[in-house]
């Protein structure tokens, strides 16, 4: 049995549990590499526990480190190391921060190094100076890392945050497919500054608060910049900011990404952070040919602010103005039906091809729906995932999904009347006789998105509501076998 060959082990391997594998470990190689590859294929440190240094332990050794393919680092690991010694301030923990930092973006440098000192593994625990630096020597011995995400948030708190991010540059692994960084613009900007990925396919960029927005929107000019040198095989990118400075320069300055196939914009529309869209449309145009995925998406919508219905209206103009630059090929397409009548206009020329469709921040009513629908009906390429927000769900209203939208596949609805939507349910016959014909296997329902918290507690829509709503949906949609994408055995418990 020795000398089976690897790929017949690996086909063994699949028609085991984690706990089979582990047990077999000492059988061959193979199966070793199989339970290393697996254990530690995706690495993410959330907090310094127990689990976490034990973790950690391993991935000092070389051979255990190098399985390493994603690595996620998330904010809350720093702050609670932090805040263990004396809240920001202890003059020992900071520098060795600092210089993790730094080394997190050193994790396949090729330039020499000292020897990092011998750490003590025992009660590491308790030694969060010890955990920083223990973090920083596995991370330079993950040779294969592939995903690479970092959470960066307030670095404004810590000394020296210049030099850190200095620090950072070209020092990334030249070879990662994926990079997701949350950080301010300015910091951003210093962190990807003239470094060169040249496999980079997928940039996710969250833009964090800061504490001041820059004047003309420069510094976000600045991180455009940096982002066109990934252009030669960047295939998607996401932008979800927070930040306060005007992002039309940001836009402006993007340049052309000839194998873009996925970009996603969630963005605050207004006077202020966003005044001028035709950055953002000039993207569009530049890359209508290449896109297959887009998700345009305001943040923090409010339909009563003026400032930002005018400024998504100006958007919305100018697209119709140029729709014959608007993306020919679409797959998927998500955007707000605040403006329902232009937002079709855009929806039509790619329902030939659009396998997904999302239209948020306004509830549709059942004869908005039937004109929305009506757009993919007896089109070529079936509709397979469709996300509305609508005022009510009835069973004529499914009735009319299923007979328009035979070959749908999930179905998302957030409902703005959750009472009435009950009510209705609950008229239907539990014996079958209104059951709905239909090929629909995952069904989602979520709560009105209250913007208001105050209003949410009061809200008749809680968590277990959804559920027992989704448990009544059992009954009408017998094809349906899972809900919110998790299975259908949590709504079998219910019902």
């Amino acid at each position: 049995m020795q000398d089976l060959p690897q790929d017949v082990w690996e086909l063994v391997a699949t028609y085991l549990s984690q706990e089979e594998l582990v047990a077999l470990v000492a059988i061959n190689r193979v199966f070793l590499n199989l339970v290393l590859d697996t254990r530690f294929g995706e690495v993410e440190w959330i907090q310094p526990n127990s689990r976490m240094v034990k973790s950690l332990i391993r991935l000092i050794d070389p051979f255990v480190a190098k399985r390493v393919k994603r690595l996620c680092i998330r904010d809350s690991l720093m702050q609670d190391l932090l805040q263990k010694t004396n809240h920001f301030e202890d003059p020992g923990i900071v520098p060795v921060v600092h210089g993790m930092m730094g080394r997190l973006y050193g994790f396949m440098s090729k330039t020499p190094t000292s020897p990092a000192p011998e750490i003590s593994l025992e009660g590491i625990e308790d030694r969060p100076r010890d955990i920083v630096r223990l973090i920083a020597q596995a991370i330079t011995k993950m040779s294969n890392l592939r995903i690479f995400a970092l959470e960066c948030r307030d670095l404004s708190r810590y000394k020296d945050t210049e030099r850190i991010l200095q620090a950072c540059r070209s020092v990334y692994n030249p070879y990662l497919h994926k990079l997701v960084l949350h950080g301010t613009l300015s910091e951003l900007s210093s962190m990807i500054a003239g470094v060169t990925l040249v496999d980079l396919e997928d940039l996710d960029l969250t833009f964090e608060c800061d504490s001041f927005a820059s004047p003309g929107g420069l510094v976000g000019a600045r991180l455009a910049s940096a982002i066109n040198t990934f252009a030669p095989n960047l295939s998607s990118l996401k932008i979800l900011s927070y930040a306060y400075d005007d992002h039309s320069q940001f836009f402006k300055s993007l340049g052309l990404f000839p194998e873009l196939r996925h970009l996603s914009i969630r963005v605050r529309f207004d006077k202020h952070h966003f005044p001028d869209t035709s950055g953002l449309n000039e993207v569009l145009r530049r890359h209508r040919l290449t896109l297959h995925h887009l998700e345009i998406l305001p943040e923090h919508w409010n339909g009563e602010d003026e400032s930002q219905t005018s400024a998504w209206a100006i958007f919305l103009e100018q697209c119709l103005l140029d729709l014959d630059q608007w993306p020919t090929s679409l797959q998927t397409l998500s955007i707000p039906a605040f403006d329902l009548p232009t937002t079709m206009s855009l929806v039509r020329p790619v329902a030939n091809t659009l396998t997904s469709l999302r239209l948020a921040h306004k509830y549709l009513t059942y004869l908005e729906v039937a004109d929305v629908i009506d757009l993919f009906h007896r089109r070529p390429t079936e509709l397979k995932h469709l996300s509305l927000d609508v005022t009510l769900t009835t069973p004529n209203l499914l009735g009319l999904l299923a007979r328009k939208l035979p070959g749908l596949v999930s179905l998302t609805l957030v409902i703005e009347d959750a009472t009435s939507t009950m009510q209705s349910i609950l008229r239907t016959d539990p014996n079958g006789s209104d059951n709905i014909a239909w090929k629909l296997y995952d069904l989602s329902i979520f709560n009105k998105k209250f913007r208001d918290d105050s209003i949410f507690i009061g809200a008749p829509m809680s968590f277990e509501f959804e559920e027992g709503l989704m448990a009544q949906f059992s009954y009408l949609l017998p094809s349906v076998r899972s809900f919110k994408g998790r299975g259908h055995m949590d709504m079998i418990r219910i019902c």
